[in-house]
């Protein structure tokens, strides 16, 4: 009889883990939908005032661009004789990771 239940037992291992992940999903899943549930109305009082916010920012702009409030802000007003001359870069500007030259693609 003790062989029989080992041989269950041992049967049965395999399966354990299978029914742990199994056990885990569900949890973390009722965990993510009673935060979703918990903050809904936080993140529509957010998303309410980021929309007043940015109605309020369009009904003050100017008719200046972005790029002349940028001078006014830096103190770096141009004239057109100097905006004309271009600062002689037409190039582009890129980033090279340092660890991308080891990067190998595996197959």
């Amino acid at each position: 009889m003790a062989f029989i239940s080992a041989l269950a037992v041992l049967a049965a291992v395999p399966i354990v883990p299978i029914i742990l992940l199994a056990l885990l999903e569900v949890s973390l899943w009722c965990l993510g939908f009673y935060l979703e549930t918990s903050t809904r109305e936080r993140r529509q009082a957010i998303r309410a005032q980021v929309n007043r916010d940015t109605a309020a920012v369009k009904q003050k702009q100017d008719t200046t661009s972005e790029e002349e409030e940028w001078e006014k802000a830096r103190g770096l007003q141009t004239t057109e004789k100097e905006s004309s001359k271009g600062n002689g870069w037409d190039g582009i500007i890129g980033f090279f990771h340092p660890f991308w030259y080891g990067y190998q693609p595996r197959p």
